[in-house]
């Protein structure tokens, strides 16, 4: 008959798009960011960081059906004329999730080294994404403003000991 009959829902694909239930994660979300794996800093609030130090974002979401692999990217980003999201500091990591029936909580985290790829100032923004996995990238929102590096990155002085008279 038409329309046909169904026992159960009935789940629409509008443009080739996998709804977020079925896709195996969601609710991909950054928990909090933290210096060197000290006190966690939960959004939007401001993280200060020196050259040097270890910026340990906390990541969480939701998964369920089979066991999956997957990479971590993330990245310290500030907008700029060309890229409203321009990655200045990037790190991955791996990860495995087991298999689940029901939607099961996760947690993890990666650590991005700062270095003197980044300038100090307070304009800078963070994200993470989930590469790897069936299905395509799955992203956390932009989170804006929410990292400042501090102070000067530590410069190497080379002296001449010849031309200060020495031997």
């Amino acid at each position: 008959p038409f329309p046909p009959l169904a026992s159960q829902a009935m789940t629409f694909i509008v443009g080739g798009e996998v709804p977020p239930e079925e896709a195996g994660f969601q609710n991909f979300r950054i928990t909090g960011y933290s210096k060197n794996g000290g006190p966690v800093v939960t959004p939007p609030g401001v993280l200060e960081l020196d050259m040097g130090d270890r910026c340990r974002v906390h990541v969480a979401f939701d998964h369920r059906e089979p066991a999956a692999d997957g990479k971590f990217h993330a990245a310290i980003w500030q907008d700029t004329p060309l890229d409203p999201h321009d990655e200045v500091l990037d790190a991955e990591k791996v990860f495995t999730v087991p298999s689940s029936i029901d939607w099961t909580p996760w947690e993890g985290y990666i650590d991005i080294p700062i270095t003197s790829a980044i300038s100090p100032g307070s304009e800078y923004g963070l994200y993470v994404k989930i590469m790897g996995i069936t299905g395509g990238d799955i992203f956390t929102p932009y989170l804006a403003n929410v990292i400042t590096i501090v102070g000067a990155p530590p410069t190497l002085k080379i002296v001449d000991i010849k031309a200060n008279g020495g031997t």
